[in-house]
């Protein structure tokens, strides 16, 4: 596009014509403890259906009190990338926790999940190779696939025989099928099974983005993958996020001895390593999200 600005106003006609104008919606306050109601900017009130505060934790007050006491000790900033001295106490033991809680033996701390699967992608596929992604995937797993490097081609969502017909074309040259987990638009899930057992009989990666399904699928919330049955030797690569007052994703790789995965991506993968790291008061407020949720599903049960 030119520097002009008919050409721009052209585009946002097009957009406007189509209905695909994104707009914002300014939030002024949340009037109600325990609801769902926001109050807009010109005082009107409505219910949330979009948020994805899927567990009610945004406004615990035991994350709050977290916070708080963080903020006492460590101050309000990150000071640094987590490569030079950004990465805390507090971000260790959200790391162990995370894996612990998901079954894996290391995870990875991201400030959004767009940088973790930026992170996942580059590292784990590149020149030379190929990358199949369900068509409806989250728009991260398509960026980190371009950045990658490696061809890919995208199935027919949620359709694991597509998928296989694709591994099949280039069966050694295929490094990794993606998807995500829930699929937040339609609220479907991925047939995690069978592309499971297609991406260990090509000895390919699997990677899959459960953010909507963590805290909420599963008897104990542990995603989508507990709802199947599969473990971390199903499926190796795992990005999640956790519901607490600030987004906080997690990634782990994980087969038995596959902890040097994680470490691929902390040397090799994008958006994680030179990037400033959380805030120490973001990641005590996580930890003090994932007891808390832990807490609810025990006492739900």
């Amino acid at each position: 596009m030119k520097r002009a600005t008919p050409a721009l106003a052209a585009v946002l006609s097009q957009l406007d014509a189509a209905q695909l104008r994104r707009q914002r919606v300014t939030v002024e306050s949340f009037p109600a403890a325990g609801t769902r109601a926001v109050r807009l900017a010109g005082g009107r009130e409505l219910i949330d259906f979009s948020s994805n505060d899927y567990l009610g934790l945004a406004r615990h007050p035991a994350l709050a009190a977290a916070m708080g006491e963080c903020a006492a000790r460590t101050g309000a900033g990150s000071g640094a990338s987590h490569l030079v001295s950004g990465h805390g106490s507090e971000h260790a033991r959200l790391e162990e926790e995370l894996a612990a809680f998901t079954g894996r033996e290391r995870a990875l701390l991201f400030s959004t999940g767009y940088m973790a699967n930026l992170a996942v992608m580059t590292a784990l596929a590149g020149r030379g190779e190929r990358v199949l992604l369900d068509r409806l995937c989250h728009a991260s797993l398509i960026d980190g696939a371009r950045l990658s490097g490696a061809a890919f081609r995208r199935f027919a969502h949620a359709d694991a025989r597509a998928a296989a017909g694709l591994a099949a074309t280039a069966p050694g040259h295929t490094a990794l099928i993606a998807t995500d987990g829930v699929f937040s638009m339609d609220g479907d899930l991925a047939p995690l099974p069978q592309l499971a057992h297609i991406a260990n009989a090509r000895e390919a990666w699997l990677v899959v983005d459960d953010a909507h399904g963590l805290g909420v699928l599963g008897a104990t919330g542990r995603g989508a993958l507990e709802a199947f049955g599969l473990t971390a030797q199903d499926v190796p690569v795992l990005v999640g996020w956790q519901s607490s007052a600030r987004l906080i994703m997690i990634w782990g790789g994980v087969r038995a001895g596959f902890d040097h995965v994680v470490t691929r991506v902390r040397q090799g993968g994008g958006g994680g390593s030179d990037g400033a790291g959380h805030r120490r008061i973001d990641v005590a407020t996580g930890r003090r999200g994932h007891f808390t949720a832990d807490a609810l599903a025990r006492a739900a049960t």
